[in-house]
């Protein structure tokens, strides 16, 4: 397991160095940029190792044309796994994102919501988890759709779906389009955000 870790790092830092080659066209209204490859949260290391079929590559589209059939998939799985599981307020014990939990944090939505939506066919590439600020500074973890109708916001504080230029968050970092291992920095946002909230777990 620390090989398959060792391995993801040493990845990591060879696309790090192609990064200029390797950026994307973004999507017109409501989409993040993604800049340079930062580290992934500690929590979802320990989430890979504990569910490694979550953490490999799925599909290959990494912008999804949003039908109303679409729509209404992202819909149902947002508002059917706030609906089913409890918040729990302040730090969770353990250090890694949990499945197949009736109440939890924001990770364990995320984390839940990308599962089902796997399951149900979408591309890896098109589903990124995403560390965010809220506005009182506390750390938070979404799940972001890249569609061509702009970054979609899966998110337990609401049932209803945003673009990430309709929220009130500070974008920190999300998964890469390449591989569900790598997490990019989002544009626009100083590294030092990105230490304060790496671990989300608060709401």
């Amino acid at each position: 397991m620390r090989t398959k870790s060792l391995t993801a790092s040493v990845l990591a830092a060879a696309l790090l160095a192609l990064a200029p080659s390797l950026a994307k066209a973004t999507p017109p209204g409501g989409a993040l940029a993604d800049a340079d490859f930062v580290t992934s949260p500690h929590a979802f290391q320990n989430f890979c190792v504990a569910h490694p079929n979550q953490c490999v590559s799925q599909g290959h589209a990494s912008l999804v044309g949003l039908s109303e059939a679409r729509l209404t998939e992202l819909e149902t799985v947002n508002r059917r796994v706030n609906l089913e599981i409890r918040p729990l307020p302040g730090p969770l014990p353990g250090d890694a994102y949990r499945l197949g939990v009736t109440a939890g944090a924001c990770n364990e939505y995320a984390v839940e919501k990308r599962r089902r939506l796997l399951a149900q066919g979408w591309s890896s590439a098109a589903l990124s988890l995403a560390v965010v600020l809220l506005p009182n500074g506390r750390g938070h973890l979404v799940l972001t759709v890249r569609t061509d109708r702009g970054d979609l916001v899966l998110d337990n504080l609401t049932d209803r779906l945003r673009t990430a230029d309709q929220t009130d968050y500070t974008w920190v970092k999300r998964q890469s389009t390449i591989h569900p291992t790598l997490w990019v920095r989002i544009a626009g946002n100083a590294a030092s955000g990105v230490a304060a909230a790496d671990d989300p777990n608060s709401r």
